[in-house]
């Protein structure tokens, strides 16, 4: 759920909001470990996301591997809500969906957060590695490549994602697989630094 507070007094300007989220998770999901990060997302229930704006709102918890496994009964790393919808075009009908992801703050509006260890931004594609690429590395190598040479190129990192769609507590059905969490194409100081 999401918890979302504002103080109001009469002759005063409303405080500024505040919002914590938080998700339910089955007890059988406190041994889930990975060696690389894992992150979940959580809609609250509201189904398979559309496939352009409006974005469906989530709440996004990300948990890092610094310590060589990340948990899901760690602190999660990044906390936030998000909007998301899917992404691609040939990739639509996929059972592993294909998600553009944006990190919102408590106006709906982008925020800027470091993730995965890259640096702060509001704007992420989480590229569901499927039948188009078995090996799982293709766009990763080639981003990899390119950076290596000088060309720009997205910086990418692997994890382990959960995706609930429906009501209830995060359950082990809701595991989505190994995903390339890639930095959207833009014109900004972190990425295109055009």
């Amino acid at each position: 759920t999401i918890v979302r507070t504002r103080a109001f007094a009469p002759g005063l300007v409303p405080s500024e909001p505040v919002t914590e989220s938080y998700i339910l998770m089955d007890p059988s999901m406190a041994d889930f470990s990975s060696d690389v990060p894992v992150v979940v997302i959580h809609n609250l229930g509201a189904g398979t996301p559309p496939q352009h704006s409006p974005q469906q709102t989530s709440i996004l918890m990300s948990f890092d591997n610094d310590y060589d496994r990340a948990s899901l009964t760690n602190t999660p790393a990044v906390a936030t809500r998000a909007g998301e919808h899917l992404r691609g075009s040939s990739t639509i009908g996929n059972a592993k969906w294909n998600l553009s992801v944006e990190f919102w703050d408590d106006y709906n509006q982008d925020t800027d957060l470091p993730f995965l260890g890259m640096p702060a931004e509001s704007d992420w594609v989480f590229y569901g590695i499927d039948q188009f690429d078995p090996g799982l590395m293709h766009n990763a190598v080639y981003h990899w490549l390119g950076d290596v040479i000088g060309v720009p190129a997205s910086r990418t990192r692997f994890a382990e994602v959960f995706v609930k769609s429906s009501t209830g507590p995060l359950t082990t059905n809701d595991y989505y697989g190994l995903y390339l969490i890639e930095e959207k194409p833009k014109i900004a100081n972190n990425r295109l630094d055009l």
